[in-house]
């Protein structure tokens, strides 16, 4: 499935508006190609899609949002890696293409050696939760209940490897049986219907099941509490903080991309990202905006990539 979205530009004033160093005499001088590697909908397509509606008029050029969806991610990831690198094509990937996919799929691209990463710009906060049947009441009752009945529960994910496969992996190991399915939404129904246990996802989506009682919110999985859930503690407060889990989304572009124009995205980008209606927007969506800079991205996705790919191997987790 391939689909594209226009975003109309503005005047050229955007010369007044735009603070970005030392490449903005020559950049940008195109619409810019955002390519985002999942289906239309998604948190990564309101993200990008947001980025561009604020940068363009800035910037004087269009944006074009491109959804490429396909490998977990990896095919529009691998048009980004193989563009030209000028600086006018991005990606605007989650954090399992760059730390999990690698140990996973085979790609035609190398996640660390194949993009300069700009900026990461958001994250998705997680939560981890239980069929309300189920007798666990926290964090420590639920691990021990899979290890006195192991292979007896069952916990959902979007494909093998993604946030929500890892995230229950860290507590359970091999004490419970990952369920891979297409998508959030198809999971959804056999979760609220008992047939599935436990469940790491976006609290967005999960909080009105939370509310009504379906499911019941043992931890989030980040560091921070959830402002929608102040008394669920965090997975680190439960005991168990090597199982922290986020999904974070980032842009990143072709390795070639000079540093000064990589310098220029990040520094508009985190201008815009951090305006007041861009995080009202966001907070609406349930994503945190949240801004790193390409050496402390690249150290994030370094990091990750090791700890993902050591419990990939100690699980011997297969796609």
């Amino acid at each position: 499935m391939k689909r594209r979205y226009l975003l109309g530009a503005a005047s050229a004033s955007w010369l007044s508006g735009l603070r970005g160093g030392v490449a903005q005499a020559s950049f940008p001088t195109q619409p810019i190609r955002f390519v985002v590697p999942f289906t239309p909908g998604g948190s990564n397509d309101v993200v990008a899609r947001l980025i561009g509606e604020q940068l363009s008029p800035r910037w004087g050029q269009s944006f074009v949002v491109e959804n490429r969806p396909g490998a977990s991610g990896n095919i529009g990831a691998e048009a980004v890696a193989r563009a030209t690198p000028d600086g006018h094509t991005w990606l605007l990937g989650a954090n399992q293409i760059f730390t999990t996919n690698p140990h996973l799929v085979r790609a035609a691209f190398d996640p660390l050696r194949d993009f300069s990463f700009v900026a990461m710009v958001a994250r998705v906060p997680v939560v981890l939760v239980v069929h309300a049947a189920l007798g666990a009441r926290d964090v420590r009752e639920l691990v021990a209940l899979a290890r006195q009945r192991p292979g007896s529960l069952s916990y959902p994910s979007t494909g093998v490897g993604s946030s929500q496969h890892l995230g229950v992996a860290r507590l359970v190991g091999e004490n419970a049986t990952h369920v891979p399915y297409r998508g959030a939404n198809a999971l959804m129904p056999d979760l609220m219907a008992g047939r599935l246990q436990i469940y790491t996802g976006a609290v967005n989506s999960l909080l009105p099941h939370i509310r009504s009682g379906s499911v019941r919110a043992l931890a989030s999985m980040g560091t921070d509490r959830v402002p929608a859930l102040p008394d669920v503690p965090t997975i680190g407060e439960a005991g168990f903080p090597d199982a922290q889990t986020q999904i974070w989304l980032s842009i990143a572009v072709p390795a070639a991309v000079p540093r000064p124009i990589v310098d220029q995205i990040h520094t508009n980008v985190a201008e815009v990202m951090q305006t007041p209606s861009t995080r009202l927007k966001l907070d609406e969506q349930g994503i945190e905006v949240a801004i790193q800079g390409p050496t402390e991205l690249e150290a994030t996705v370094r990091a990750e990539y090791a700890r993902d790919g050591a419990l990939i191997a100690k699980l011997g987790i297969r796609d």
